[in-house]
C-alpha cells in the first residue's frame, strides 16, 4: 500500500501546473531516475520536490516505506515492510517511551525504553540464540541473561543457560 503525501490547495495547483508545463517542454526520461525540477521555480519547485521525495521514500524495489506523524498526540511512527522482514519504530514522547522492533529472516530485535520509569530492555532472538538486557535505573539494578543454542559462553562447556545478575544498589 503506497500513499503519497498530498499537497494542499494553491500549492497543489501550482505543482500540477508546473508538472504539466514541464511535461510539454520536455519528454519524460525513458528510465526511472532521480527527479529534477529544471524549469520549475519558487514554491512550485519545492512542492514538486516534496511530492517526489515522498514517493521515492515510500516506493522501494524491495518493499514499502510509510511514515506518519501525529504531533498533537506527541507520537512518531515509522513502518518499513521489506522482503527480508519488518522494521517498526514508535515514539510516544509525552509518555517518554521508545520502542523499536525488527523482525528479520535471521531473527528478531526489540528495544524498549520507558524513561519515566527509568527502565531499559533489549531482547534479541536470533537463530544462534537469545540475548536479553534489562536495566532498572531507578532501582539501581543491571541484569543480563544470555542463552545460546549449542554454544559455550566465556569458554565454559555447554551447560545450558548462563545468567549473570549484578545488583548495583
Amino acid at each position: 500500500m503506497l500513499k503519497a503525501a498530498t499537497p494542499m490547495g494553491a500549492e497543489e495547483e501550482a505543482m500540477l501546473k508546473a508538472l504539466a508545463h514541464k511535461q510539454e517542454a520536455a519528454p519524460a526520461p525513458a528510465t526511472a531516475g532521480s527527479w529534477a525540477t529544471e524549469g520549475i521555480t519558487g514554491a512550485a519547485s519545492a512542492a514538486v520536490e516534496r511530492y517526489w521525495a515522498s514517493l521515492k521514500s515510500q516506493a522501494r524495489a524491495a518493499g514499502e516505506y510509510t511514515t506518519s506523524k501525529a504531533h498533537a498526540a506527541g507520537e512518531y511512527t515509522t513502518l518499513k515492510a521489506r522482503a527480508a522482514g519488518e522494521y517498526t519504530t514508535s515514539k510516544a514522547l509525552a509518555a517518554g517511551e521508545y520502542t523499536a522492533s525488527k523482525a528479520r529472516a535471521a531473527g528478531e530485535y526489540t528495544t524498549t525504553k520507558a524513561r519515566a520509569a527509568g527502565e531499559y530492555t533489549t531482547l534479541k532472538a536470533l537463530a544462534a540464540g537469545e540475548y536479553t538486557t534489562s536495566k532498572a535505573r531507578a532501582a539501581g539494578e543491571y541484569t543480563t541473561l544470555r542463552t545460546r543454542q549449542g554454544v559455550a559462553l566465556f569458554g565454559e562447556p555447554n551447560i545450558g543457560p548462563i545468567k549473570t545478575i549484578v545488583d548495583r544498589c
